[in-house]
């Protein structure tokens, strides 16, 4: 009778493991694909050329995320003076997006840095347009 009572115990704790494990993997494999669909990757830019109108960059931006991007522009220009704010931008799509410029600014170049809320990043070397 004891030897009944331990392999049942033996099975149920093998069972149990067993379940454990699969729904390990499972939220493994959601979390994955939650990571994937959130927005998790930086926007991009379309074009390396920025036009200066009023103070603001017009940048260019496509969000490859289908959920969205989401966080903080920065821009650097070349004299080392830095402007940011943060962003919104539609997943799936390519918007222009308008990044303004520290006050007084006459630089030609600059690097604009994308800082996802989710932590991934980018940055691109720009060429500001005056008109």
């Amino acid at each position: 009778m004891r030897w009944v009572v331990l392999v049942a115990l033996l099975l149920v704790g093998l069972g149990a493991y067993s379940l454990l494990s699969s729904a390990h993997d499972l939220g493994m494999s959601m979390m994955a694909d939650t990571t994937e669909n959130a927005g998790s990757t930086a926007p991009q830019l379309v074009d390396r050329e920025a036009r200066v109108s009023n103070g603001m960059a017009m940048l260019d931006v496509a969000c490859p995320g289908t959920s969205g991007c989401r966080g903080l522009a920065t821009i650097e220009l070349e004299d080392g003076r830095v402007g940011s704010a943060p962003y919104a931008l539609l997943g799936g799509q390519t918007m222009r997006y308008a990044l303004p410029l520290p006050v007084g600014s006459r630089a030609e170049r600059a690097t604009v840095s994308w800082r996802e809320d989710s932590g991934a990043t980018a940055s691109d070397d720009v060429k500001l347009k005056r008109s």
